[in-house]
């Protein structure tokens, strides 16, 4: 796979990427994703990273080029240069994006710092602003109702792999979460990245922070976004409070922390059934290789297991075992 796609680059015109020529003078594997393998390599002193989608998914891959092209000129992410499409001579799909010089956006000290809050609330408001006739809404993860809808379909593949013993508890699960959800829905639409995690944000040599993995960016309501802020960020209390008034001071929205709440629950239900889900699938070997090799199904248990921790606190919840979902595993 490496040396194919290495000959596909070699074929890009090299104005497609701003050079000259080109002429790879490296090229190694930096992280691996759940579809997605990244390269880096460089042309000359010009660092990139070359972004492959190795589970085949080609329209995945286009998706994630077009929302790059629709966030240019916010500053908020990297540029993308060039888009290949699987091909007989090369059949994975890959992007070619600028390389942010930087390190993932980790707590230090266990706190973020308020100069940390305020720069990640400007960008997402510049986003959350951002106008685009590129994307269309996504009315599937905009209301409450359809979230829970779309969670079935993590449901139904728990059943499958349990044969149906473990419908009930799901079945109350989805109930508790459906109750704490309101009769009359009110949202607001805007551009969102949909995956704000701390691996997600590169804080630059200059403290700036810079966004990356945008294959989920959608137009919807921006509040999903501010209910990760507060769910794999940590963000509470002041910081939370420095956070939105430096967020509104470009993006007014009053109700956003209300929706937000909501859709932190919504997430973690979500979240739930996706660790559970993909226990099994690890479990039964139902994902790629390059995968499998990066993680267990028992990291995915626990976090399950810490999601539901999360969740009781905030709602009232039936009394459910993890484990027991995969007591006839062996």
């Amino acid at each position: 796979m490496k040396k194919r796609i290495k000959k596909a680059i070699k074929n890009i015109q090299p104005k497609k990427l701003n050079v000259d020529s080109i002429n790879i003078s490296s090229f190694k594997k930096l992280g691996l994703g759940e579809c997605n393998l990244n390269y880096l390599f460089s042309i000359k002193n010009k660092k990139f990273i070359c972004r492959v989608n190795f589970c085949g998914e080609t329209e995945r891959t286009k998706k994630e080029y077009t929302c790059l092209k629709a966030i240019e000129g916010l500053d908020v992410g990297p540029k993308a240069f060039y888009l290949h499409k699987a091909n007989k001579s090369c059949p994975q799909s890959f992007i070619i994006l600028e390389y942010i010089e930087g390190k993932p956006f980790r707590m230090r000290k266990r706190a973020y710092t308020p100069a940390q809050a305020k720069e990640l609330a400007r960008a997402l408001a510049k986003l959350h602003n951002k106008k685009s006739k590129l994307l269309k809404k996504d009315r599937a993860w905009l209301s409450y109702k359809e979230n829970l809808e779309r969670s079935k379909e993590f449901e139904r593949k728990i059943n499958r792999f349990t044969k149906n013993k473990s419908a009930d508890k799901l079945k109350r699960l989805q109930a508790a979460v459906k109750e704490a959800m309101p009769k009359k829905e009110t949202h607001k639409i805007g551009l969102t990245h949909g995956d704000i995690y701390p691996q997600n944000i590169i804080q630059t040599k200059n403290n700036k922070l810079k966004l990356i993995d945008w294959e989920s960016l959608e137009l919807s309501d921006p509040a999903r976004d501010i209910s990760c802020v507060m769910m794999n960020l940590g963000f509470k209390g002041k910081l939370l409070e420095l956070f939105l008034k430096e967020y509104h001071k470009i993006r007014k929205d009053k109700t956003i922390l209300s929706r937000a709440k909501k859709y932190r629950i919504l997430m973690r239900h979500h979240y739930i059934l996706w660790e559970i889900m993909r226990s099994f699938e690890i479990i039964h070997k139902k994902m790629p290789i390059e995968y499998l090799r990066k993680t267990t199904a028992k990291l995915h248990i626990t976090e399950a297991k810490y999601q539901y921790r999360q969740l009781k606190k905030t709602i009232k919840l039936p009394e459910i075992d993890i484990d027991s979902f995969f007591k006839n595993i062996r």
